[in-house]
């Protein structure tokens, strides 16, 4: 889940770019591409929406068009039920990406975002023979490792207990409005379903490069752990630990978009 709130409207402009929403796909994403030569796509973490990258299309440069992934049941569409299987999400997805065919594309999923854009790698890789050109892939444990014990069906105070200590993801003072909790925690319940029923399917190694990223102090997420995305690649790993915890997203924000920018340059 992630600490990010908010509701993001992908109206105006800012930094010069054009932002439009798609509402053809469901408002699956907000995109802002208007002279850009790659297109990233960035997935949310459990519990979050495309708000989690609202800055980003301010700060990277113009030739990264930045497509910020909306799933349902959250932010503007906080009226639309959550996602119930991985299959439809990752559907929606490469159905975003394949209306064009002829532009080049990246990946960027922190978290269980992480998980969807490794699906949707393998899912259009199946279905088009097309791969992004750079995955990244950010606090999540590799494919292939054993999901954890599943939390999604605690009663609610031992369910927070347990996200805070997996995650510290949880802000302080929002335990202070149940309100807010009582709309948020079907959502992040409704995400970490999905991480729990992931059936993960061996397959051939992608042939993209990989960059994975992680918190020093990510009381759940390892080196060893972010080491092992090397098995779902044919390329070496590229990695990065940075300041902070589980959401080191947030406090080391400029260093991961340097990160991408420098990447995605090559």
């Amino acid at each position: 889940m992630s600490p990010t709130t908010g509701t993001d409207i992908g109206a105006g402009n800012s930094a010069g770019k054009d932002f439009t929403l798609q509402n053809d796909l469901d408002s699956w994403v907000f995109a802002s591409s208007e002279g850009a030569d790659i297109d990233l796509y960035c997935l949310p973490p459990a519990g979050a929406g495309a708000a989690t990258y609202r800055t980003w299309p301010e700060v990277l440069p113009r030739h990264i068009g930045v497509h910020r992934i909306q799933p349902p049941g959250r932010e503007n569409r906080y009226r639309e039920p959550c996602c119930e299987n991985i299959t439809d999400y990752v559907a929606a997805v490469c159905g975003l990406i394949e209306r064009t065919p002829d532009r080049p594309f990246a990946l960027f999923g922190h978290s269980m975002g992480a998980m969807i854009a490794y699906e949707v790698a393998i899912r259009l890789r199946q279905r088009t023979g097309r791969q992004p050109e750079h995955l990244f892939v950010s606090a999540f444990i590799s494919p292939r490792t054993p999901r954890p014990e599943p939390i999604h069906e605690l009663p609610d105070e031992e369910f927070l207990r347990q996200l805070r200590i997996r995650y510290d993801g949880i802000p302080e003072e929002l335990l202070q409005y149940p309100e807010v909790l009582e709309l948020m925690l079907p959502i992040v319940r409704a995400d970490l379903a999905l991480i729990s029923t992931y059936d993960y399917r061996p397959n051939a190694p992608l042939t993209c490069p990989i960059t994975v990223l992680g918190g020093r102090s990510d009381p759940w997420i390892n080196e060893d752990q972010l080491e092992d995305w090397q098995h779902v690649t044919t390329v070496p790993l590229s990695r990065h630990l940075l300041p902070g915890g589980h959401f080191y997203l947030n406090s080391a924000s400029s260093e991961v978009l340097r990160i991408i920018d420098q990447t995605l340059r090559q």
